[in-house]
């Protein structure tokens, strides 16, 4: 499994890159970016606020993902960012292909404006604000949700250095156990890893009685990494001082993760996935 900052380029590399290059009788430009889309699941479950006023799922997923937009502003603003969301009422995404699927934002660099963009749908009046964009609740089918990333991925004209892909979730079983969809969703994760999306990350959330990986999204999931990494993260309400590996971030790489999001390991080590910036030798 690739890391978050296996590719490193010089800023003359980046400038002869840009310039293009010819395959497939198609015109890329080929930048050395790196690329992540966050597809967030919209279920009423993830709206649900933890004991004593503890913040909801999607308020926690929201938290990752400011974290993320504003450390990609700082270090390496020209990598593309998107967030999609799954389940919802309301549709919105490229030719309105796909139902219940709703893109906030496409694929580019992120922003000001974008962080502005998830700041709203924080907070009690981000549910509102989400309930009435968007609609919760919906039907569910993470197989058009993967469809529609793929296709957020196909109209970029630029040949990036990764493509990856973060679940979002509290729900364990999506389909509630509808075997067809489940199929289906299996199928279109492995066309993603075939045609370049080699990264499949969940972040699972709290979920009353444990979330249990087995019965769908261990097939969805990249496979662990020659070390034995996992790619499934789970969130922790603990302490953020409580910090350690996560993809992209280990003892040898260079340089410290310009974000961490505190979370839990499957065998229920504290530990943080860090996004690491791209560094350019001088």
């Amino acid at each position: 499994m690739p890391e978050w900052n296996a590719f490193y380029h010089n800023e003359e590399d980046e400038e002869e890159q840009e310039e293009g290059e010819q395959s497939g009788g198609e015109y890329y430009k080929s930048t050395g970016r790196d690329s992540l889309v966050f597809l967030v699941d919209a279920s009423k479950e993830m709206f649900i606020k933890g004991e004593d006023g503890q913040p909801s799922n999607f308020d926690m997923t929201m938290e990752v993902v400011r974290s993320v937009y504003t450390s990609k502003i700082i270090s390496s603003h020209r990598d593309l960012m998107a967030l999609v969301f799954y389940g919802t009422e309301q549709s919105k995404n490229p030719r309105n292909s796909f139902k219940h699927v709703y893109v906030y934002h496409d694929l580019d660099e992120p922003g000001a404006k974008r962080v502005r963009g998830v700041d709203a749908l924080r907070g009690e009046k981000g549910a509102q604000l989400v309930e009435e964009t968007m609609g919760i609740g919906g039907e569910t089918s993470l197989a058009d949700a993967l469809w529609c990333c793929a296709n957020l991925y196909s109209d970029i004209k630029l040949r990036l250095s990764h493509k990856r892909l973060m679940i979002f979730s509290c729900r364990d079983e999506p389909h509630g156990g509808d075997s067809a969809k489940d199929r289906l969703a299996r199928t279109k994760a492995g066309d993603l890893k075939e045609t370049g999306t080699g990264g499949h990350y969940l972040m699972h959330l709290m979920k009353p009685g444990g979330f249990d990986v087995a019965p769908f999204f261990r097939d969805i999931l990249s496979p662990p990494d020659e070390k034995g990494r996992s790619a499934l993260f789970s969130w922790s309400r603990g302490k953020k001082e409580d910090l350690g590996e996560g993809p992209g971030q280990r003892a040898e790489e260079r340089g410290g993760p310009l974000a961490q999001v505190n979370c839990v390991s499957v065998e229920g080590v504290n530990v943080a996935v860090g996004f690491m910036p791209r560094r350019h030798s001088g």
